[in-house]
């Protein structure tokens, strides 16, 4: 982890999100004394406990009981008040009847309540969970949302490590994404789970494309290695002289592109930036190549220098994982942003071809005092492509948008019983889903759903229509979802539409999707202006009957 800066106030609840080695472990354990930083600092005020992983805190052979006695007595807590907080953890793990039985013998769900209890029986001041409620049951998981809450209400601070974006949504208020040791966003959970769930979408995506091509593994040299779905691709800078520049060259992000479209980067000089588990990484290897140690600028942007270090090989090299499925190495491109070559040296781009490194371009000249160049380079080909002035290109559709594409939606609103749009709802009263379509080819099983989310990330309603078929007659419609009445509760909702080809109610996802808008719409349900009772997230119709007693 580098340059990361964060503040978290006493009574929040923190979420914090990434994939795999991204750093939130890491992160935890530094706020926890358990390993200390090699250079920055970190400041925590209040005791901290630690829930980290499974299996460390309780002895194995102990029971329940003594396991949970000697934590309170650790926290200098004996006596009558120690059997009385025994008590409370017996009533909220629900474990009695297992207490007296040794730790060893517990599955991962017993363990994962007793700890849980046993860590929040006295208020902590900073709680720290690392995965060990992804043991649990959805039960026990809400049961400990609700006691989070009550902390954080009586001032402790939580935070919290999960894959599982519903259940963040649902216990923290604040959720921070993590890449390659570095905070990518910091925000609002339900937005954060857009954008994360958008990303590792998007790597499923490769991965499945790939699978689905059937891809075989061919004979390639030792630093050409091909994995499944994956073409390593090695590219260098090298300086015309085949050896590292005079003047030091600081490159700051590469960024691998497909017509546009950015599949993944690497910040130069940041965490991990030569994790050789990451697509994009450094060849840093010392005594062998020409990078430099990480650096910052006086703005805070790290990069590392292009320059003479001593290495064998000469160069400054970065090993690439271009996707196959996705297309050919050619529609592939990497814009390298970089502070410029001195005027009077040459510093090529190349890319290693199996046999020997060809020159796809060379890099700009430096043109003035702190500049920062944009270059992009196309793989498979020697020709060097100019980056324009403005090297962001406009997608087509947004990270939340996704689909095979041959249908697609071409609007959606929402409906009172007037047939007026609008976006607050009481309800009771009725609530249309208008969504309109088109489709480029014959598509006879056209299954829409629209799916209701709560803020907290849990799916409140989601229905499928029957079959709709596109023909060569028919290539555009519209669809209408009639919930006549809403019985949704009070509460803000956002919605998910999609078009999915031959989904149905047996299966528990689409395996198909054509055109999907992941949680794009946002509504609001109100009760009416006579009702004040709390009336819950379903208003479900009852029927009372009027008997008379019977003896």
């Amino acid at each position: 982890m580098r340059n990361m800066s964060l503040t978290i106030k006493p009574g929040e609840r923190v979420g914090l999100v990434g994939r795999n080695g991204a750093g939130k472990s890491t992160l935890l354990k530094l706020i926890a004394g358990l390993i200390q930083p090699t250079e920055g600092k970190v400041n925590v005020r209040g005791k901290v406990q630690a829930l980290m992983e499974l299996g460390t805190g309780f002895h194995p052979e102990f029971t329940g009981r003594s396991n949970v006695m000697s934590s309170f007595a650790y926290q200098g807590v004996t006596g009558a008040r120690a059997r009385k907080l025994l008590e409370d953890v017996l009533e909220f793990a629900e474990l009695e009847e297992f207490i007296d039985k040794p730790v060893k013998t517990y599955s991962s769900g017993m363990y994962s309540r007793l700890a849980f209890a046993a860590a929040t029986a006295i208020r902590p001041e900073i709680l720290i969970i690392d995965e060990i409620l992804g043991a649990g049951d959805s039960y026990f998981a809400g049961k400990s949302a609700k006691r989070m809450r009550a902390l954080t209400a009586e001032g402790s601070t939580v935070l919290f490590v999960s894959h599982d974006m519903s259940a963040v949504q649902m216990i923290c208020d604040r959720a921070i994404w993590i890449e390659r040791g570095r905070i990518v966003a910091d925000g609002d959970p339900i937005e954060i789970g857009r954008s994360y769930a958008a990303s590792i979408r998007k790597q499923e995506e490769l991965r499945l494309r790939a699978i689905n091509l059937k891809l075989s593994r061919g004979d390639v040299s030792e630093l050409l290695t091909d994995t499944e779905v994956d073409r390593v691709s090695i590219l260098r800078f090298i300086s015309a002289t085949d050896d590292a520049p005079i003047t030091p060259l600081a490159v700051f992000e590469m960024v691998l592109e497909r017509n546009g479209e950015v599949i993944d980067n690497v910040l130069v000089g940041e965490a991990l930036d030569d994790d050789r588990n990451q697509r994009l990484h450094l060849l840093t290897a010392n005594g062998y190549m020409n990078w430099g140690a990480p650096q910052t600028t006086s703005q805070g942007v790290s990069y590392r220098e292009f320059k003479n270090c001593g290495g064998q090989y000469k160069h400054a090299p970065v090993s690439i994982k271009v996707p196959l499925g996705l297309g050919e190495l050619g529609e592939f491109s990497v814009t390298v942003r970089h502070s410029g070559t001195a005027p009077d040296e040459t510093v090529y781009c190349q890319i290693f071809d199996g046999l020997e490194y060809i020159s796809i371009g060379a890099l700009e000249p430096v043109t003035g005092t702190g500049q920062v160049i944009n270059q992009r380079f196309a793989l498979g080909t020697s020709l060097l492509l100019p980056a324009p002035s403005d090297t962001s290109v406009l997608a087509e559709r947004s990270d939340f948008e996704y689909g095979e594409g041959s249908a697609w939606i071409d609007g959606v609103d929402f409906l009172d019983q007037h047939q007026e749009s609008r976006r607050v709802f009481s309800f009771g009263e009725p609530f249309h889903v208008n969504v309109k379509w088109g489709a480029k080819r014959d598509i006879p099983r056209m299954a829409f759903i629209v799916c209701i989310y709560g803020m907290d990330g849990r799916c409140i309603s989601q229905v499928v229509s029957p079959f709709i078929s596109a023909t060569r007659e028919r290539r555009t419609g519209l669809v209408k979802a009639q919930f006549d009445p809403l019985m949704v509760g009070s509460g803000d909702y956002v919605i998910s539409v999609g078009i999915f080809d031959g989904m149905t109610e047996g299966q528990s996802s689409g395996e198909h999707p054509l055109d999907v808008h992941d949680r794009q719409y946002r509504i609001r349900v109100t009760a009416p202006n006579d009702m004040r009772m709390d009336r819950g997230i379903v208003v479900h119709p009852v029927e009372w009957a009027n008997l008379e007693s019977v003896e």
